[in-house]
């Protein structure tokens, strides 16, 4: 992910996407709590801010303002925690993230 910039991440799933109720995807990093009160981290996005990109696929963005909270001296991090309309719980292990400097 470049600093500054819009970042895309995407997610399979093993139910379609029809049959997920909520989705919470946390973006964070350690050693950073973002560059003030007002632009904090971790960022965490919904099912609102998720877009379907295959059957089984959803993907998110943070844009340039989201980007730039982070610092490129550590990696960040993202999870996704996701639960269907039946009630069963899914997710991803936690993923890195390599922060580059804007330019």
């Amino acid at each position: 992910m470049i600093r500054g910039t819009t970042a895309y991440f995407k997610f399979k799933m093993p139910y379609a996407f029809n049959q997920v109720a909520s989705v919470t995807i946390t973006f964070e990093q350690n050693h950073n709590d973002g560059p003030s009160e007002s632009r904090p981290l971790p960022i965490i996005k919904t099912l609102s801010h998720c877009t379907q990109t295959g059957e089984n696929e959803l993907s998110v963005s943070l844009n340039p303002e989201e980007t730039s909270r982070f610092v490129d001296i550590y990696k960040a991090y993202v999870q996704m925690i996701a639960l269907t309309v039946e009630g069963h719980k899914f997710g991803c292990k936690e993923q890195e993230i390599i922060v580059y400097p804007g330019t």
